[in-house]
Parts: structure tokens; sequence; C-alpha cells
């Protein structure tokens, strides 16, 4: 990695990056690009402040939102071993900072950015967070970042929808891709598609999982309101078909390798 006190240069696949220090203090800029392991938390906190304070005169961030955000990357930094702390990678924390700017009225994505901004500089983690981690971070909803933490805990989980079709086969699909956790049961079919178009999940709706415990959650799900208020409605008269049976269809979702990178990153 190439360092100038003016930029920081970082080449990822044979590209370079460069993210500007111009505004910084001389002091804080030292701290970052030569830091005592001790000093690695003051300097990310400088840092901060230099990105932020502007958008706080300008009422764009939250003064409060801003101090939990410094606490828990001044935490999350401190906590690491001295000799596991690694400034190779901190052209990516600067760009995780620049762009966490955008996240900071959500508590969720402040913990996952300050974890991110940790990951980087730590040697035990920073061989998996990518430069586009922060981007994907940038992209998503509170809902989104509480379901990811959700495949975090499980990795692959139960995906189901309701069919219902008449005596010829011709039917309909209701729940569709409902997910199925030990503890919970999601419908939000808006964050699971923006996890799959980040990349961070896969969807395999025709693909059940077959161990003991999953198989009970499928059969399970038989006893949700979603599925047994249906199933006693029928048979039901659409007008133009008359639907007499009902089905669970069994899939699969779970974490890309690119997701569970991510995750250990970020949680």
């Amino acid at each position: 990695m190439m360092v100038s006190h003016n930029s920081l240069e970082e080449t990822n696949n044979g590209k370079s990056m460069n993210l500007s220090l111009d505004g910084i203090p001389e002091s804080t800029k030292e701290e970052l690009l030569n830091p005592p392991a001790k000093l690695l938390g003051q300097a990310m906190s400088g840092i901060i402040h230099a990105v932020f304070d502007p958008l706080i005169k300008f009422n764009i961030v939250r003064d409060q939102q801003l101090k939990d955000f410094e606490k828990k990357v001044q935490s999350g930094t401190n906590e690491i071993p001295e000799e596991n702390r690694d400034d190779s990678k901190i052209g990516l924390a600067l760009k995780a900072l620049e762009e966490s700017k955008y996240q900071l009225d959500s508590e969720e994505l402040r913990e996952m950015f300050a974890n991110l901004i940790s990951s980087t500089v730590d040697n035990r983690k920073n061989d998996s967070v990518q430069p586009s981690f922060s981007s994907v971070l940038k992209d998503l909803s509170p809902l989104d970042a509480n379901l990811i933490k959700l495949f975090a805990g499980e990795n692959h989980v139960p995906l189901v929808s309701i069919r219902i079709q008449d005596d010829n086969g011709t039917g309909t699909e209701f729940n569709s891709n409902t997910l199925i956790f030990d503890d919970d049961i999601i419908e939000n079919e808006l964050s699971l598609f923006s996890l799959e178009r980040l990349g961070l999940v896969m969807l395999n709706p025709t693909s059940e999982l077959k161990s003991k415990n999953n198989q009970e959650k499928y059969q399970n799900f038989e006893n949700h309101p979603s599925y047994s208020s249906l199933e006693q409605m029928l048979p039901i008269d659409s007008g133009e078909f008359v639907f007499t049976q009902i089905s669970l269809n069994k899939g699969t979702a779970g974490l890309t390798p690119y997701g569970i990178a991510f995750v250990s990153c970020i949680i």
C-alpha cells in the first residue's frame, strides 16, 4: 500500500482507490497513517469528526447519533489486541467512514458500520473485507439489516409458500418466500429480494432442507395461521376456478459465500 499525507491509495485487483485526507488535522493524519496501537481508536475519532462535523453544522446528522457511532468505533478498535492491529487496509476503513454518513439514523446500521471499520483494522478479519462491503451497507434499510442478522445466526433456513389449486392442478400462491427461522417467521419479500440483489443471499424455492430440525419447521408451518386459516376456507370459488386443495411449497434460503464473508465482518 502506498501512503502519503494527502491521500491513501488502496490497490484492489489492479485498480487503485484514492481517499483524500485534505482538511484533516496533521496530528490526526500522523496517528492514522503510522498509529501506535494505543492511538488507533483516537485516530479514528479524529477522522470521524473531520468527516461528520460539517454535517452536524447543517443538521444533516444528529449530534447524539454521531456520539453513539464514535463510541462504537472506538470501543471496537480498542478491543483489538495490539498484536492484531493492522493498518494495511486503512483506506477501506476511511471508505466505510465516508459511506456510513448516509446511515447514521439507524442504530442497527451504526453498529454494523462500526464493526466493519473494526474488522478492517484487525488482521484476524481483514482478509475477508472487500471494498464493496461498505457500499452494500450503505444500500441496506434497517429492515434489511435486521434480516441479515437473522441469517447470520442460522445461515440456511426453510423458505415456503402456500399453494391452493383446483382438481386439475390450476392454482395460485400465497405468502410467497416466507422464511422460517428458529425463533421467528418472517414475511418480508422486499428485504429478502434486496439481500438477494446485493448478492448476500440465494433463494432456491424448490430445494428443501432435509435435516430433522428443518423438516419439523416445514411441518409446523402448517399450523401457522397463514396456512390453517386458508385451509379452513376451502373450497374457494374464484368465479373462474374452484380451489379445493392446499399444499406447502418447500424451498431454501441461505447466505452466499459473499454473504458469509460480509456478516463475519459486520456482526
